[in-house]
């Protein structure tokens, strides 16, 4: 699944945000006027911390990871639901490096890790919880947190 530089939904998706987070809205309840499912969930995921992962826990079943998903669609489900995986298109190298240096700072903060392959015009991020040899809870937090950094990149 590829994605375009040209994206402008930004300021909606802040404002449902804002609207949800003032009303402490949970998952499931009635959206706001102005925000769709989609973004209500990737907006509740984003929202959320990655939680330091022991080890010893199991990865998603395929349905959980499915589930997920729902929340983050353009994101790839990959290698039967193991890992998640997005390319991202930009205009030339210096837009993808930017956006490799703010996905990096962002896995610094979350102590979550993606792998990430970039050249002139793409970077393609991929997610998984190496300890567990699968998919976590955490590997769509971070899905969704990228997704509001390439958003908030072209709006």
């Amino acid at each position: 699944m590829l994605r375009g530089i040209g994206l402008s939904h930004l300021s909606k998706n802040e404002q449902a945000f804002k609207e949800l987070k003032e009303k402490g809205m949970a998952l499931g309840a009635e959206h706001p006027a102005g925000a769709s499912k989609e973004m209500y969930m990737t907006d509740t995921l984003a929202g959320k911390t990655c939680t330091p992962c022991k080890g010893g826990v199991p990865p998603l079943t395929s349905e959980e990871a499915e589930r997920f998903h729902e929340q983050v669609p353009r994101w790839e489900l990959r290698d039967d639901a193991k890992r998640i995986e997005q390319t991202f298109r930009f205009r030339n190298f210096g837009e993808s490096l930017s956006f490799v240096q703010r996905v990096g700072e962002l896995a610094e903060r979350e102590g979550h890790h993606p792998d990430i392959c970039f050249g002139w015009g793409y970077a393609t991020v991929s997610l998984q919880t190496k300890k567990i040899k699968g998919l976590h809870e955490n590997d769509f937090i971070m899905a969704a947190k990228m997704e509001l950094l390439i958003d908030r990149a072209t709006a």
